[in-house]
């Protein structure tokens, strides 16, 4: 299982950096059963992220936790959702899993630079969110064989929901917190 899942990784990384010589992507390489993990994990990962955050005062700021981690699932949901309805309008929803399972990659590896930017006092956000609609518009360039205005308009639909999805914070508790102190 184990050999599969690392297969179906390296093709769907592979969607991103196609070029005219290479060979084409095997879509059956992916499948959902293969996609859920790598979503799982990405969750997976973000969670012990945000609480590695909070450290030893995880207990004392839990309803913070909370909101933080409902907030960055939305955001995580926009570019996912993207990606199958793109898959599913454009009549090709075999490729969705391969195109859910490089969104998780690409999720994953956007977090880790976060984290690792953040360490140094950079703020990147707006610009990891931008990353990501630029890999999601590439991706479905490249596997749904889309034209590079409608990949543009992908990236843009994820670039924007993702923003928006952020913004949830400010209805939840926290944000309202972090409002009434300013």
């Amino acid at each position: 299982m184990a050999s599969r899942f690392m297969a179906a990784a390296a093709e769907s990384y592979r969607a991103f950096g196609m070029r005219k010589d290479a060979r084409p992507l095997d879509y059956s390489l992916v499948s959902w059963n293969e996609a859920v993990p790598a979503v799982a994990l990405l969750v997976v990962a973000q969670a012990v992220m945000l609480a590695g955050t909070f450290g030893s005062m995880l207990m004392e700021y839990l309803p913070y936790f909370f909101d933080l981690g409902l907030v960055t699932l939305a955001a995580f949901v926009v570019p996912f959702a993207v990606v199958i309805a793109w898959a599913t309008l454009s009549r090709q929803p075999e490729r969705a899993p391969l195109l859910v399972m490089f969104v998780a990659i690409v999720l994953l590896a956007v977090q880790v630079m976060s984290l690792l930017l953040s360490y140094f006092g950079l703020q990147t956000s707006m610009a990891l969110v931008a990353v990501t609609a630029v890999f999601v518009g590439r991706a479905i360039r490249t596997v749904l064989g889309a034209s590079i205005p409608m990949a543009i308009l992908a990236g843009v639909l994820v670039g924007v929901g993702t923003a928006a999805a952020g913004l949830l914070i400010l209805l939840l508790p926290t944000g309202q917190a972090m409002l009434d102190a300013q």
